[in-house]
C-alpha cells in the first residue's frame, strides 16, 4: 500500500519560505526531571509519538523549495532515530546547547523532522523537543512531546477527539485561495501590512558588547502565589496573556525612554492557535496566525491601561477562534510558482527595509499538559523560546506548570550582550511587579 500524501497547507508553506530566507525556526520544548530518564525507554518512547501522530513522521520527497505544490508523504517507518543524548554538566555546556537547538536547522526531506535531545544534569535529567516549525507548531510541538511523556510511562493516548484526515481538511478549506472569505482576509492582511510599514513600529533600543554566540537567552520563573496575583489583578474581560504582552510594551517603553531611544508606537507580535476548541490542545500540526497588538505613548499610562488597548486587539481573534469564524491571512504566494514563492520575504524585507516588522515577539503556549513528565514528579521547569530574528532581536516565551509560569528572553546579539538582556527583564518584571 502506498505512502499517504497530503499537500502543504498554507501555514505549512508560509513557514518553509519564512525559514528558507533566514536562520531555522524551530519550535523548542524544554520538560525538566528531578531524577534520571531512562534512554532506551526514551528512544522506543518517542518512537511510539511518531507513529502516533503522523506529521510527526511526515518528509517532502521532492525540495519543497523547487515545487509549486509541495506535497508530503506519510511514511510507516522513521529514516533515522532521532534521540540525542548530551551530558551538560553546568550552565555553560546548557547554555551552548542551547543555542545549538534553536540554530539546527532540520531537513523536511528526510523523517523524522524532529531532534529529541536527552540532555543529563546533576540536578535531575531534561527532555527537550527541537521540531521544524514547517512540521508543527508550538502547540502541536506540546502535543508530540505529551505523547513522548505518556509513552515512555506506559500511560493511555488515545483520547484526541479528531481523526488525522479531518485536521487537513480543517487546514484545506480554512485557507481555500479561491475563496471569497481567503481573497477578502488577505486584501485585509495587505491593509495591515501597508499600516505597519507606514506606522514604522519602534525598534528595542540595543546595548552592550554583542555576545559570542548568534542568541542569547534569560530564563525566569513566577512562582505560583505571584501568578495568582497577577491573574486577581488583570483588568476586567482581560487573559493573562493579554496582561503578559501589556507588560512587554511598558517594558520596551521604559526601557526606550531610559536609553533615548524612539518610543511612538511599539507593536508586539502575538502568534495565536487557530485550531477549533474542540481539539485545541490535541492535533500535530501548523494552525497558526500571528496578530500584532500596537500601542502609542498615550496607551501606555499605566499597565492596566495597556492591557486594556492589547486585549481590544485580541479579544475578536479569541472570539472567532471560537466561533469558528477564522480564515487564515498568512501569505504563501497563492499560485505563484516555487521561484517566486521563494523570493517573497527577500522582496518584502527589501521593499519595507523592515519598517513592517514588530517591535518584539511574545509568544505563551499556556499551561504544560499535567500528563507531561517523565517521572512522578511535577517537572520542576519547562522552557520554549519565541522568535529573535533581526530586526526584531528580542522574543519572550511563556509557559506554565500547574500555576508556575517559566518565561524565557531569547535575543540576538545585535539586540543585547548577556548583562544588558539581564537588564531589559528585570525591567520586565519590575512593571509586572507593579501589578501584582
Amino acid at each position: 500500500m502506498p505512502a499517504l500524501r497530503v499537500p502543504f497547507s498554507v501555514a505549512d508553506q508560509a513557514v518553509l519560505y519564512r525559514e528558507a530566507a533566514g536562520d531555522p525556526w524551530n519550535a523548542v520544548l524544554q520538560v525538566g526531571t528531578t531524577g534520571s530518564v531512562d534512554e532506551g525507554r526514551l528512544r522506543r518512547a518517542v518512537q511510539q509519538a511518531c507513529t502516533r501522530h503522523p506529521m510527526a513522521r511526515a518528509r517532502c520527497q521532492e525540495d519543497p523549495l523547487l515545487s509549486s505544490r509541495p506535497m508530503w508523504t506519510i511514511p510507516d517507518a522513521l529514516d533515522a532515530d532521532p534521540v540525542v543524548v548530551r551530558d551538560c554538566p553546568d550552565d555553560g555546556s546548557l547554555a551552548a546547547l542551547r543555542h545549538e537547538m534553536v540554530m539546527t536547522r532540520l531537513s523536511v526531506r528526510s523523517s523524522p523532522a524532529v531532534r529529541v535531545y536527552l540532555v543529563r544534569r546533576p540536578d535531575g535529567d531534561m527532555v527537550t523537543s527541537v521540531t521544524s516549525h514547517v512540521v508543527m507548531d508550538g502547540l502541536g510541538a506540546v502535543r508530540f512531546a505529551l505523547s513522548t511523556a505518556l509513552a515512555y510511562r506506559g500511560a493511555d493516548d488515545s483520547d484526541d477527539p479528531v481523526e488525522f484526515a479531518s485536521t487537513r481538511g480543517f487546514v484545506g478549506a480554512s485557507q481555500d485561495g479561491s475563496s471569497p472569505r481567503r481573497s477578502v482576509a488577505r486584501l485585509r492582511w495587505a491593509s495591515e501590512v501597508l499600516k505597519s510599514v507606514a506606522r514604522s513600529p519602534v525598534r528595542v533600543a540595543a546595548g552592550g558588547t554583542p555576545a559570542p554566540d548568534l542568541y542569547g537567552f534569560v530564563h525566569r520563573r513566577i512562582e505560583a502565589s505571584r501568578t495568582a496575583a497577577l491573574a486577581a489583578d488583570r483588568p476586567e474581560d482581560s487573559s493573562l496573556n493579554d496582561l503578559l504582552v501589556g507588560a512587554l510594551h511598558l517594558a520596551i517603553d521604559r526601557w526606550n525612554r531610559a536609553n533615548g531611544a524612539p518610543h511612538g508606537r511599539i507593536v508586539v507580535s502575538v502568534p495565536v492557535s487557530t485550531r477549533p476548541p474542540a481539539w485545541a490542545a490535541s492535533v500535530v500540526g501548523n494552525f497558526i496566525s500571528t496578530q500584532m497588538t500596537l500601542t502609542t505613548p498615550a496607551d501606555r499610562v499605566d499597565l492596566a491601561t495597556t492591557t486594556r488597548a492589547v486585549t481590544g486587539q485580541l479579544a475578536p481573534w479569541r472570539d472567532a477562534v471560537r466561533s469558528g469564524r477564522v480564515v487564515v491571512s498568512v501569505p504563501a504566494g497563492g499560485g505563484l510558482p516555487a521561484s517566486g514563492k521563494r523570493a517573497l520575504p527577500g522582496i518584502f524585507a527589501k521593499v519595507t527595509g523592515g519598517r513592517g516588522q514588530p517591535s518584539a515577539e511574545l509568544t505563551t503556549l499556556g499551561r504544560l499538559p499535567e500528563p507531561l513528565r517523565f517521572d512522578d514528579a511535577t517537572p520542576p521547569e519547562a522552557w520554549i523560546y519565541s522568535l529573535a530574528k533581526p530586526p526584531v532581536g528580542l522574543g519572550v516565551a511563556t509557559l506554565s506548570v500547574g500555576d508556575t509560569m517559566f518565561i524565557a528572553l531569547r535575543y540576538h546579539q545585535s539586540q543585547f550582550d548577556p548583562d544588558v538582556a539581564t537588564a531589559f527583564t528585570d525591567g520586565f518584571f519590575d512593571v509586572l511587579d507593579g501589578a501584582a
